[in-house]
């Protein structure tokens, strides 16, 4: 059969390799991230990004307000099967911010992804199958990310606050975004803020993907016009001292 390609049953045709859908996916999830690398990591992430939009010296964050994005157990803990190995890479930046927001005043929140029980997921759904639900322990946010000063704010859609836009962010200007994950929540927020007029600022390296190519991927589209791109020093920087630049 000279010049014909006989497609198998249960195969998909990619290119010039037949793979079979049903087989097991190959997980993605690298430790692109650790404490060691993180600074290199970061000069090279917004090195890669100099001249974009997102790269702008940053605003004032005298009305600013700092979003952890579902530090659940789902994705920060080694036992669960969503574990994205570049948190601990995340974890140290997170606790900096944390305590730079809480110095200068400056509110802090927590989001939480969790779906009512008998909710469909919409799109959460279709792709992901699984929904995670207020009694499932994965759906809870660390201890070390949770206490009596950081509201949590339970969510059911990738843009955090697609429902509601919580009280304590209605005065800020400027929200900084930092946790998990950098193409879906953290990128999907970023996006919906310009809906309620809010300026996004996401951590480069106080998020994290379960790869390094989507980490960068949703920064690249970020710094494009959607959000500014920052490191965690920048941030410190503008906090403590006024205006970057």
């Amino acid at each position: 059969m000279s010049g014909s390609v006989v497609s198998h049953p249960g195969c998909v045709e990619s290119g010039s390799v037949m793979r079979n859908p049903t087989s097991p996916k190959k997980s993605r999830k690298t430790a692109y991230l650790t404490s060691e690398n993180r600074a290199s990591k970061v000069e090279e992430w917004l090195a890669a990004l100099e001249g974009m939009k997102g790269r702008k010296p940053l605003p004032s964050l005298d009305r600013s307000a700092l979003v952890l994005v579902d530090l659940q157990r789902i994705f920060c803990s080694a036992e669960s099967p969503a574990y994205l190995p570049a948190f601990e890479g995340i974890r140290e930046s997170l606790h900096e911010l944390i305590c730079g927001f809480r110095d200068a005043g400056r509110p802090v929140l927590a989001t939480r992804h969790v779906h009512p029980e008998g909710e469909s997921g919409s799109l959460i759904g279709y792709f992901f199958g699984r929904l995670l639900t207020d009694d499932d322990p994965l759906s809870r946010i660390l201890p070390e990310f949770s206490s009596e000063s950081i509201p949590v704010f339970d969510k059911s859609s990738h843009a955090c606050f697609a429902s509601a836009l919580p009280e304590v962010l209605a005065p800020c200007e400027t929200i900084v975004l930092a946790g998990v994950q950098t193409p879906l929540c953290v990128l999907s927020t970023a996006l919906d803020l310009a809906r309620v007029k809010k300026i996004p600022v996401v951590v480069a390296d106080a998020t994290a993907s379960p790869d390094e190519a989507g980490h960068m991927a949703a920064l690249n589209v970020l710094a494009h016009g959607h959000a500014h791109v920052a490191s965690i020093e920048e941030i410190a920087a503008v906090l403590h001292g006024g205006v970057d630049g």
